[in-house]
């Protein structure tokens, strides 16, 4: 079980990077030209959809043997849902940004109270 949640940790605060990083994007970065997604997104996307998989089947794994009161699988799987949107989104400047960082701040709380449980 320690070797779980140390890679459960672990990978939650990769979660919290990406989430972080949106953020970032969102307000200070700019839409670019069409090989901006070949040359920028498309490379750091497969890179998160790698990394996401595995802390959402990691998450599933900890929620069936840890039983945490109040995380639940629905809430795994909202916020990988959330997580990749956030992220995609953040690459252009054209996303709403208030849905995007309501939906960043929703993701922030599930990884904080994930990190917190695992102390």
């Amino acid at each position: 079980m320690g070797e779980y949640k140390q890679e459960l940790r672990s990978l939650t605060k990769k979660m919290r990077q990406y989430n972080e990083e949106a953020l970032y994007r969102l307000t200070n970065d700019h839409e670019q030209d069409g090989h901006y997604f070949y040359e920028e997104v498309k490379p750091y996307m497969d890179a998160f959809d790698q990394d996401v998989a595995e802390w959402s089947r990691v998450c599933e794994h900890w929620i069936k043997e840890a039983k945490p009161k109040y995380i639940h699988k629905k809430q795994i799987e909202t916020a990988t849902e959330n997580l990749h949107q956030v992220v995609l989104q953040s690459f252009y400047e054209s996303s709403r940004r208030v849905r995007v960082k309501e939906m960043i701040s929703a993701n922030r709380y599930i990884l904080d109270s994930i990190l917190e449980l695992l102390q």
